[in-house]
């Protein structure tokens, strides 16, 4: 039996064999299975998504590490880092919030950062949380919900802010927010950039791979029409808001863009420079699924270097996190293979040779 897409329900020919390690979005830990990672591709609809009978994400979402976990992923930005939470409160007031009285939805809120972000406007009256797993919510004034169905507000702004890509019932959870907004409700949507970062491939943990084609189509289903929006910080991810114009069905191909040997060329750099680092101090450049998904080839290393003075001292993969100044020790030498130039540039500047880039 042919398998079907999710979006259109037509048959599925296209799939593609991701190669190990696998990671999950949480702390990017190694994801450890005998299953193949396979992603199909639908040319009908332009969406890529996982068989989702190698994957059971729901159990992830509602152990007790999830739960526990705290979020404060940050951008560097003008010399300082910011926290993302903040940056979408800035877009969403920016692009979203016209008026007062607003309920807001964070669909897959997480810790709700986003959610206390929005709470600082007082154009906003009820920010109100989604997640499948029941969370410690510590601020009172977020309205929490583990069951979507039991949302009885009129919703004017919803949120999806990289939540969508974890849902395997994408059509009736739609179906029910549709239930629960009006004509002038507003929509925010961000997604990772896939085509242009096939790593993100590597987490196993994740149901959705949308385009910036496929994803309007799929909302496009349900009439919500979208248009793109860029942001100057978050360039890893794509954003997106409602439209009032159509703006669905460039159907290109998605999977002929994507740089999987991208990933190849930087193993088998790595691989040429490991005997040549054997007997010196090495280090991997961040905290981040770079560094995680490299590791798993790069096992002569100490630890993990950040800039982010709050992560220092901290595990990552069972490692330590250091100053970053502990590479100015003699024979230390860090490795990046972060594909954002202007980081290994400025690193690069900093530190000289020290700093090894793949």
């Amino acid at each position: 039996m042919d398998m079907l897409c999710i979006i259109c329900r037509k048959a599925v020919g296209n799939s593609i064999t991701i190669k190990k390690p696998y990671l999950t979005h949480l702390d990017f830990d190694h994801y450890k299975t005998t299953k193949k990672n396979k992603i199909f591709y639908c040319k009908n609809c332009n969406h890529a998504f996982r068989d989702f009978t190698l994957n059971n994400n729901s159990l992830l979402f509602k152990s007790e590490k999830y739960i526990n976990h705290s979020e404060d992923h940050k951008y560097f930005y003008k010399k300082k880092f910011i926290k993302q939470k903040k940056l979408q409160a800035q877009i969403i007031k920016k692009h979203l919030i016209d008026k007062k009285d607003l309920n807001v939805l964070d669909y897959g809120c997480f810790d709700g950062g986003l959610l206390n972000e929005l709470l600082k406007y007082k154009s906003v009256k009820n920010a109100i949380g989604y997640d499948v797993s029941n969370r410690n919510i510590t601020n009172k004034k977020i309205i929490f919900y583990t069951n979507l169905k039991k949302i009885n507000h009129r919703i004017d702004i919803v949120i999806f802010a990289n939540s969508i890509i974890y849902e395997k019932n994408l059509h009736s959870k739609l179906r029910f927010i549709n239930t629960i907004i009006h004509n002038d409700t507003k929509f925010f949507i961000q997604i990772p950039d896939y085509v242009n970062r096939p790593i993100l491939f590597s987490l196993v943990d994740q149901n959705h791979f949308f385009s910036r084609d496929s994803i309007k189509n799929f909302f496009f289903l349900h009439k919500i029409y979208l248009r793109e929006i860029k942001s100057t910080v978050i360039k890893n991810d794509l954003i997106f808001i409602s439209s009032k114009k159509n703006n669905h069905l460039n159907k290109n191909n998605i999977l002929k863009k994507f740089e999987f040997n991208k990933l190849d060329k930087k193993i088998n750099k790595l691989n040429k420079l490991l005997n040549k680092f054997k007997n010196t101090r090495n280090f991997i450049f961040g905290s981040t699924i770079y560094a995680s998904y490299f590791s798993y080839y790069f096992r002569n290393f100490i630890g993990f270097i950040d800039e982010d003075l709050s992560k220092i001292d901290k595990p990552f993969l069972n490692k330590k996190i250091y100053n970053i100044k502990e590479i100015k020790k003699n024979n230390s030498f860090c490795f990046v293979f972060d594909d954002n130039k202007k980081l290994k540039n400025r690193l690069k500047k900093l530190y000289g040779y020290k700093i090894i880039c793949i």
